[in-house]
């Protein structure tokens, strides 16, 4: 039975002074705005309506606790209505989308970027497997109808330390979730696409570094689609172990290798080519694609190039004189 709308919205609006104080993301998130959105939600979704009061007073405070705004045009976090399933009764429940999972990775510095992206049957798609992995997703039409059915998604994460890893995942996969999912109407329609990014992020946010934060979303996304969170299998561990992509030097490495050559009194353009020349030493078209376990050698053997030609100009110096 839906509920008086102006009970509702007194019971959202009992939630100031205690959301105002645990918010962990005060600049972006103000109880006011957020109230309104919660209320635009409950309007516009008449099974909101019909909701437990709790549960909804419940779920808006996980938005202050989480720190993602309800904002409908931005996507981070929705409320969502969910049936019981020992006593019937519908509660409220934050549900977090994938843009909100992203925002919380990038802000908490846990990662640079990520990239989400769904796999239509005509679009050429490949994996290139070897010492510097990577995907190549090329589209042949804009509109989705023309690129057929969608047969998959994949991810790719650049962490803090400029380390890009991916994750893929089929058809058969992402069905496999849908098919365990509390709620399938999030799956239908025009933002059922949506659903599928947010599934292979979901198993790339697995490999994130831990914050507080991102530890509490966990928890909120675990009681909403606790099968999709499911720790894998050894088997899938080592599958995963056998397939890690190669870790690359960071930015932070590469500024690194190049300092050494411009305090050396090289000009930029000079330090890019030793660089170049270094990374083909290795076996490498680009010094970004040289491995960071090979970091320490290739310090190394810039060093010593550095001194062998700083030694040879010495002499050439001398003999000039």
């Amino acid at each position: 039975m839906s509920k008086d709308l102006a009970v509702i919205e007194k019971a959202v609006k009992a939630l100031a002074t205690n959301f105002i104080r645990d918010c962990t993301n005060k600049e972006e998130v103000a109880f006011g705005r957020e109230s309104q959105f919660a209320l635009q939600a409950v309007r516009a979704t008449p099974m909101l309506q019909k909701c437990d009061i709790v549960s909804l007073q419940e779920a808006v405070m996980q938005v202050a606790y989480v720190g993602l705004t309800l904002n409908p045009l931005l996507g981070y976090c929705y409320l969502v209505p969910f049936k019981n399933e020992n006593s019937g009764a519908l509660n409220a429940k934050l549900m977090i989308g994938y843009k909100g999972m992203i925002k919380l990775g990038t802000d908490e510095a846990s990662v640079r970027a990520v990239e989400a992206e769904v796999i239509y049957e005509r679009d050429e798609f490949f994996i290139e497997h070897g010492t510097v992995p990577r995907i190549i997703h090329r589209i042949k039409a804009f509109n989705t109808k023309e690129r057929g059915e969608p047969i998959g998604a994949y991810c790719i994460t650049t962490l803090a330390s400029g380390q890009k890893t991916f994750e893929i995942m089929d058809r058969d996969q992402i069905m496999k979730c849908k098919a365990v999912a509390k709620t399938k109407n999030v799956w239908e329609g025009p933002f059922g696409m949506e659903q599928w990014k947010k599934t292979v992020v979901r198993r790339a946010w697995k490999r994130w570094p831990r914050t507080t934060k991102l530890e509490h979303a966990e928890q909120v996304m675990h009681t909403v689609e606790p099968a999709q969170f499911n720790e894998p299998s050894a088997e899938q561990k080592a599958e995963a172990a056998s397939t890690e992509p190669v870790v690359c030097v960071s930015d932070t490495q590469t500024t690194e290798l190049h300092a050494m050559l411009t305090d050396k009194g090289f000009s930029g353009e000079a330090a890019s080519k030793w660089l170049a020349k270094l990374a083909k030493s290795f076996g490498y078209d680009s010094i970004n694609a040289l491995p960071a376990k090979d970091f320490e050698a290739a310090k190394a053997k810039l060093n010593a190039g550095i001194a062998e030609h700083a030694a040879k100009h010495q002499v050439q110096k001398t003999l000039d004189a």
